[in-house]
C-alpha cells in the first residue's frame, strides 16, 4: 500500500495500521534482541489493533449507509404527510364551499321545476328539456352535497361479483346507446369476493367509473371488467377502448373541480376516491398501452 493510499484511509483504520507496522517492527527487533515471549506478545497486540481498526471502519461505513436510508427514509414518509395534508385542506375548502353552493340553489330549483311541470301541456317540448336540464343540475347539487356533508359508512360484506353484475345491467341501456358492449369477467368462476363496506356507495364507485369509460368511447367499442385476487386484496380492473387520458391529467385526477369532460362537475372521482379510502382501498388510473383507459380498484377482501 502507497502512502497516497494510507492517507485516503479513515483515521481509525489508519492509526491502527500505523501502530500495527510500528508494532511488527519491534517484533523484528525483539526477534533479533529479546526473549521470543515478549516478540510474540507485541505481534499479537499489533495484529489485535489491525483487526479493531478494520472492524471500526466496516462499522462506520455500515452505520452511515443505515442512516443515509433512514434519512431518505424520514424524507419520503414527509413528503407524502404533506401531501395528505395539503389534500386534506384541499377537501374541507371544497366541502365548505360546496355546502354553501348546494343550498343556495337547491331550494329555488325545487321552485322552479314546480312551476314548469305546472305549464308542462302548453310547450310539452320545451318544458320537458328544461325539467331534464333542472334534474341535471339537481344531480350535480346532490354531488356537491355529498362532497360537504359525507354519509357514514356502515360496514357489511358485500360480494363484488353480486354488485358488479347489476351495475352492468343498470348501465347496459346506456352501452347501448353509444353502440358500447360491457364485458365482466373473473379469474375462477366459483370463487367469492367479498370485501367489507357499504354496498351502495361501492356501487356508486363503479356506476361513476363505468359510465366515465362509456362517455370516453365516441366511435364504441368494448369495456371489459375483470375482477381478480391477489395476497388478500380484491381487483377490480375496467378497460376501455376510448382515447385515453393524457399525462399530466392523469396526475390531477380526483382534484376538486378539475375534470376532462366537457360537461362533468370534477367531483365524480373525487367522491370515488374518498370512498375507496374509506374502504381502505386503492383507485389507480394507467393508460392501457392500446389507447384506452384502465381503472383498477383494489379492496381488501373480508377474512372470516
Amino acid at each position: 500500500m502507497c502512502f497516497k493510499q494510507i492517507f485516503q484511509l479513515p483515521i481509525s483504520l489508519a492509526v491502527s495500521l500505523g501502530v500495527g507496522i510500528v508494532l511488527a517492527n519491534q517484533f523484528i527487533l525483539y526477534i533479533l534482541d529479546s526473549t521470543w515471549q515478549i516478540a510474540l506478545w507485541g505481534f499479537c497486540l499489533s495484529s489485535g489493533l489491525v483487526v479493531i481498526g478494520i472492524m471500526h471502519h466496516i462499522y462506520g461505513k455500515r452505520l452511515s449507509e443505515f442512516n443515509e436510508a433512514e434519512q431518505h427514509a424520514i424524507h419520503e414518509n414527509n413528503r407524502k404527510l404533506q401531501g395528505r395534508l395539503e389534500e386534506t385542506e384541499k377537501l374541507t375548502l371544497a366541502g365548505t364551499l360546496a355546502a354553501g353552493i348546494a343550498h343556495e340553489i337547491r331550494n329555488p330549483l325545487t321552485s322552479l321545476k314546480g312551476f314548469i311541470q305546472l305549464g308542462r301541456g302548453k310547450n310539452p317540448q320545451y318544458t320537458d328539456l328544461m325539467l331534464t336540464e333542472i334534474d341535471r343540475i339537481n344531480g350535480i347539487v346532490s354531488e356537491l352535497l355529498e362532497l360537504a356533508v359525507p354519509k357514514p359508512t356502515t360496514l357489511e360484506r358485500v360480494r363484488l361479483d353480486s354488485l358488479l353484475n347489476n351495475v352492468v345491467l343498470l348501465l347496459n341501456a346506456q352501452a347501448n346507446l353509444y353502440n358500447v358492449e360491457l364485458k365482466i369477467g373473473q379469474e375462477v368462476e366459483d370463487d367469492v369476493f367479498v370485501v367489507q363496506g357499504e354496498e351502495n356507495k361501492l356501487k356508486q364507485v363503479f356506476i361513476n367509473l363505468i359510465k366515465n369509460a362509456i362517455e370516453s368511447m365516441d366511435d364504441g367499442g368494448g369495456i371489459d371488467i375483470h375482477l381478480t385476487s391477489s395476497n388478500q386484496w380484491a381487483k377490480v380492473q375496467i378497460t376501455d377502448q376510448g382515447g385515453g387520458i393524457r399525462t399530466e391529467m392523469l396526475e390531477r385526477l380526483g382534484e376538486p373541480f378539475y375534470t376532462t369532460k366537457e360537461q362533468g362537475t370534477g367531483l365524480g372521482i373525487m367522491i370515488c376516491n374518498r370512498i375507496v379510502s374509506e374502504h381502505k382501498g386503492v383507485l389507480d388510473f394507467q393508460n392501457n398501452g392500446q389507447g384506452g383507459t384502465t381503472v383498477t380498484v383494489k379492496l381488501p377482501i373480508f377474512l372470516r
